[in-house]
């Protein structure tokens, strides 16, 4: 027992002061506190991020600009009850009676109103660290049921589409109003259409783009589950035909079942009795010129048949065939002939009876042959251009002994093989807008990976104004499109307005033709976009320089673009904003179906009297009426457009945002400075003037050489610019080189040149700077396709036989690049196979070393149609295989409209969910830490409060003569009071006893009216203080007892 008591003691130790029952109260106000919020009787506030529209929400203040800054308001939120994923953090609370026993029992050196409140915070903190511990959980519970579709829109199912989106916009149409639906589609990856909302705006077309090639139950569910609300009851609608090509499903139910969320299952089934398809394409390994070979197609039927089988080489028919076939594969022949070397692409179709095939684009393959021969020069002009611009060029590149092709953008291939067969390809004043994206990328990648030569020339449609800038072919070339330099162009500002694109893809279009309107702008010119979002008629985002594209991608990526009721409002909002900026060239493009009201006569005369001409681009329009769009182009002198094909929209927009780039063409004399050396000027002399060119900057890049130049002009050197603008530069670009000359080369620019006598010397040798160089290969390709994977196969015909160590490189669709050895297989024989990632051209590229000895080789690949057209049924035990794993159920079409809404939107367990909320009770607690050290280290003299407040009463500020009077007083009075003390105790001990010696002290502050000094008797003891004393008086109380103390133990 003793143990046991003297333990407590240690740990509780003796009071300093007595303790009353009224030294409970704060224990109790605490733990009352504690208890009433841990129970959730007394709510927690805490604040969420919202989103920055909300901003625009405050009726009592404007505030909007804060939204604009894309700062997120903040949103108050009430939790009505917590739970604590760690409670045996409250057994911590039994140390909290030490900490009130010690302030209570006045162990902390404080007066007891004081040590009140201190010891008050002191638990508050501890209570804080104790929730912080137990991880606390805000609470939520909710009855609201959300429901996300995802739709299969890959090839497998293309019939069936429709179908399926017509049960999605049937049934969400019927959920109660609170619930949420929205829709995911997917193919090769998966998409969000809508996210879960309340309101379901169900379109009759698919706007989101995903790769139809292939089937991905696995991404297409996670999107789902991860879109679903956290607070809500969750369930996804799978409509797909079960046929997977790629991912993991097993690994997403996993998932889905540990989240507790039911896939329901909508079955789009098929099945095929009578199909007919080609698998491929074989064409002789090596062919001589004027030889007869076969080419071979592999055919496959699930039933016997006839049709008709038909090889092209191009557009030219070269054989057609009658043919009879068995179920299974058959093997048939067709005869080629190769005249002269070049590249040939060949296609074989396959023609019978619609009753007797169940699909028709799995009826045709292609494959390629390439003929290696004498190296030509490809020049490629613009189809709108006269024969003027390019026949100078030809004619030189002839004299130079060189073969030449001319062709206009549009017959430009699509396939980087394409351009074997020349040695370099020359762009004579070709703009951005006549060729396609794959053009440009085949092109790209012959200069990369191929070694084709490239040389752009210059003109009013060529580099910049041309519309090439941020293209693959501004990466290849050896200048910069960017004005980099001190020279300031003056500014552009484009404004689009975006209509909702009733056809399939529609939305995704704009934004698509939107990003690329701003790539071709210069980085200073100002763009802006507006639509009508779910917060009306708004901008997607207000003017803003081009070069912030990478900030602006994810606005364009999210916008929610709706069906405008007129054209008037975002008008005005475009011609506001495009009048108050500083630009000197001001545009708008709109893209619409047609329908939307027209703006006013008054608003049209605005953009006339401003000089803002406004381009209108018609998709689809209702009955084919553009009329209001032809009005607004007409009377604001902008074009109106009409594209028969969403294709063009991009070249359209690309045009249209070329109108803000032609102030980088500068038309002045001068005379080509020469900068550096290089085989190109070798033997060239002083040449003659140039009258323009397109305005370029030099690449920050030490591989790219600037030989020739044009010097400032005299305007330029006043204003302080030195810099010289580049005319002709070369680089090396992976294999290939290229070149730029911003001027031209005919009679508009460089008409002095044109009769020049060493004209046709210096093409000659730009050309034979730039064309390929060609090496003797011993290595031969071969290349085919076995249903959805590529084979590569090596041989090697060096004279000497050594092993090899051969690397795969293959590039193509969907982001396809992939790298891998090739194994040998036989004596000279190497052979590799790797999957393929969908429909499309794909490159070739081997590399073969042995230590000593390096080469490399091209072939190519095409899969000639998706492989879901491989497939001829669905795979119902897959999906049955979702919904049963998941707790779902098997919907179809057939069944009663009320038992697929109670099936979807029946269940309404509440759905208990919670997140942590321990950081708002971390911050409270760093609050409270500075008021518990200010209670127990900083003494505030509350007298001026007193002083405050008496009303009338004003005492006058003591001078430092009366201060330190004061102080003298006091310490004569001390010293008075001490000698009686002496006196005293030496006449009770009868012998004398020596004064102590007190050291110095300061002088105390005067903080109220100065008390009146008593004397007092050697027998009476001092009197306290008055109350209103102040700090002064208490010190000296304290002091006066202490010594009182002592000398009462002395004697």
């Amino acid at each position: 027992m003793k143990t046991l008591k003297h333990i407590l003691l240690r740990i509780f130790p003796r009071p300093h002061r007595p303790v009353r029952w009224t030294a409970g109260i704060p224990l109790v106000v605490f733990a009352v506190l504690f208890a009433l919020i841990c129970y959730s009787i007394i709510p927690t506030f805490v604040v969420t991020a919202g989103r920055p529209h909300l901003w625009n929400n405050v009726k009592w203040i404007d505030v909007s600009f804060l939204a604009k800054w894309n700062v997120s308001k903040p949103v108050f939120e009430l939790v009505k009850e917590l739970e604590f994923a760690r409670p045996w953090a409250f057994a911590l609370l039994l140390s909290l009676p030490w900490f009130w026993w010690m302030q209570a029992a006045g162990h902390a050196g404080l007066p007891a109103k004081r040590a009140a409140f201190a010891g008050f915070c002191r638990l508050c903190i501890c209570g804080l660290l104790i929730l912080v511990l137990a991880e606390p959980r805000a609470v939520r519970t909710s009855d609201v049921v959300s429901v996300v579709y995802t739709v299969d829109v890959s090839d497998s199912v293309n019939e069936l589409r429709n179908e399926a989106l017509e049960f999605v916009a049937r049934t969400a149409a019927g959920k109660p109003g609170t619930d949420q639906a929205g829709l995911v589609v997917f193919g090769r990856s998966a998409a969000v259409e809508y996210p879960p909302r309340e309101s379901f705006p169900f379109e009759k077309y698919v706007n989101s783009r995903v790769g139809q090639d292939a089937t991905n139950l696995e991404q297409s569910l996670a999107l789902s589950a991860a879109m679903l609300p956290e607070e809500n009851l969750g369930r996804i609608v799978l409509a797909s035909d079960g046929a997977e090509t790629i991912g993991q499903l097993k690994d997403i139910l996993d998932d889905l079942q540990a989240r507790d969320i039911e896939v329901d299952v909508y079955e789009m089934g098929y099945s095929y009795t009578k199909e007919v398809l080609l698998e491929r394409l074989d064409l002789p390994r090596f062919v001589r010129l004027g030889e007869t070979y076969e080419a071979a197609v592999v055919l496959s039927s699930m039933v016997k048949g006839k049709g008709t089988l038909v090889l092209s080489e191009g557009a030219n028919t070269i054989a057609r065939q009658e043919v009879e076939f068995e179920a299974g594969k058959t093997r048939f022949s067709l005869p080629i002939k190769v005249d002269q070397p070049g590249y040939y692409e060949y296609s074989a179709r396959i023609e019978v009876a619609p009753e007797d095939d169940s699909r028709s684009e799995n009826n045709e393959v292609r494959n390629d042959l390439y003929l290696e021969g004498p190296g030509r020069i490809l020049v490629v002009r613009d189809p709108e251009d006269q024969p003027k611009e390019w026949e100078a060029i030809v004619r030189a590149v002839k004299q130079g002994e060189r073969q030449v092709d001319v062709i206009n953008a549009l017959e430009f291939p699509y396939d980087p093989r394409a351009l074997l067969p020349y040695d370099a390809v020359i762009f004579a004043n070709v703009a951005a807008d006549s060729m396609l994206g794959t053009q440009i990328e085949a092109l790209h990648d012959a200069i990369k990976n191929l070694g084709v030569g490239f040389m752009m020339v210059g003109g009013p449609n060529s580099f910049g104004p041309g519309g090439w800038q941020g293209s693959a072919i501004d990466k290849a070339l050896p200048i910069s499109m960017e004005i980099t330099n001190k020279k300031i162009l003056p500014k552009g500002a484009l404004a689009i307005i975006l209509h909702t694109c009733e056809f399939p893809q529609g939305n995704s279009w704009a934004k698509r033709i939107t990003k690329k309107a701003i790539q071709v702008l210069n980085s200073e010119d100002l763009v802006g976009a507006m639509a009508q979002t779910m917060n009306g008629d708004e901008w997607i985002f207000e003017l803003t320089p081009a070069s912030k594209y990478a900030e602006l991608v994810p606005l364009i990526n999210n916008a929610s673009i709706g069906d405008m009721g007129t054209f008037g409002t975002t008008m005005q909002l475009g011609f506001d904003a495009l009048v108050k900026c500083d630009a000197a060239s001001r545009h708008m493009i709109i893209i619409s179906d047609g329908d939307a009201s027209p703006p006013t006569p008054e608003l049209l005369g605005k953009f006339i009297e401003n000089q803002i001409s406004v381009s209108t681009v018609a998709v689809f329009p209702h009955s084919g009426d553009t009329a209001i769009l032809e009005e607004i182009a007409g009377v604001t002198g902008g074009r109106f457009y009409y594209p028969s094909d969403p294709n063009q929209l991009p070249s359209i927009f690309i045009k249209e945002a070329k109108t803000l780039r032609r102030s980088q063409l500068q038309l002045r004399d001068f005379v080509p400075s020469r900068v550096n050396t290089d085989p190109m000027l070798k033997d060239i002399t002083e040449s003659p003037q140039l009258h323009g060119y397109v305005l370029t900057s030099p690449k920050e890049d030490p591989r790219a050489t600037i030989l020739l130049a044009a010097p400032p002009s005299e305007s330029e050197i006043a204003a302080g610019d030195t810099e010289a603008d580049p005319i002709l530069a070369v680089w090396r670009y992976g294999l290939g080189v290229t070149a730029a000359f911003t001027s031209d080369l005919n009679d508009r620019w460089g008409k002095d040149w044109v009769t020049w006598n060493q004209y046709q010397q210096l093409l000659t040798q730009i050309v034979t700077r730039i064309s390929r160089t060609r090496r003797e290969e011993y290595l031969r390709v071969y290349t085919y396709v076995n249903g959805n994977e590529g084979v590569i196969v090596v041989e090697d015909f060096h004279p000497t036989e050594t092993l090899l160590d051969i690397e795969v490189k293959v590039t193509g669709p969907n982001s396809f690049d992939q790298k891998q050895p090739v194994r040998q297989i036989a004596p000279r024989r190497y052979q590799t196979s790797m999957p393929l990632k969908g429909e499309g051209r794909y490159q070739v590229m081997i590399g073969a070393t042995d230590g000593s000895r390096k080469e490399t080789a091209y072939a190519g690949l095409i899969v000639s149609y998706s492989p879901e057209y491989l497939r001829f049924s669905g795979n119902p035990i897959v999906l049955k295989d979702i919904w049963t794993k998941t707790g779902g159920k098997a919907l179809s079409s057939d069944m009663d409209e009320s038992e697929i809404q109670e099936i979807l939107f029946g269940d309404r367990k509440p759905k208990r969910n919670s997140r942590p909320i321990f950081d708002w009770y971390l911050m409270l607690f760093a609050c409270l830490l500075p008021l518990d050290v200010a209670l127990r280290r900083v003494q505030l003299d509350l007298g001026w409060v007193k002083r405050l407040f008496r009303g009338g009463k004003r005492e006058s500020t003591a001078t430092m003569g009366a201060l330190l009077q004061r102080a003298g007083e006091v310490r004569s009075s001390m010293q008075k009071e001490r000698e009686a003390s002496a006196t005293r105790a030496e006449q009770s001990a009868g012998r004398p006893m020596a004064t102590r010696q007190q050291p110095p002290r300061p002088p105390a502050a005067v903080t109220g009216q100065k008390p009146e000094t008593k004397p007092q008797s050697p027998n009476t003891p001092s009197s306290p203080p008055p109350a209103d004393g102040g700090t002064t008086s208490r010190l000296l109380a304290i002091k006066r007892k202490r010594e009182q103390e002592g000398e009462g133990k002395s004697e």
